[in-house]
């Protein structure tokens, strides 16, 4: 595991990555960031929660700010769509980002910080 892979890996954290079902005990890296499986059960913006879990493509990027975009694409009916997307995420914020992912508190994503 390369050092970026392994800092964003530990900043997300052991319990969220095995909540949110992390399929690659090793995420693949890419050139500013990583990218891993997630089985997650979606939920809608208005609070509907899917009957089961999906599998879902989360790709987490370092920006030049030393902040975090986090995208997570789902399979659609032509082909992915996006399920979440947020940028300026600081490094402390992405094991909520994905507890709460999980647990169907948090939705849609945004843009810019605001309290996780």
């Amino acid at each position: 595991m390369d050092t970026l892979t392994g800092t964003i890996s530990d900043q997300i954290g052991s319990l969220a990555l095995m909540m949110i079902g992390a399929s690659t005990p090793d995420p693949a890296p890419h050139a500013d960031g990583i990218t891993f499986s997630i089985h997650i059960t979606a939920t809608d913006s208005d609070g509907t929660r899917a009957p089961r879990p999906q599998f879902m493509t989360t790709t987490i990027t370092l920006d030049v700010n030393d902040t975090y975009t986090v995208d997570i694409t789902r399979p659609g009916d032509t082909g992915p769509e996006t399920y979440f997307h947020a940028s300026e995420i600081y490094a402390h914020q992405l094991e909520t980002l994905f507890l709460r992912l999980e647990r169907g508190t948090l939705t849609g994503g945004h843009h810019g910080p605001r309290p996780l």
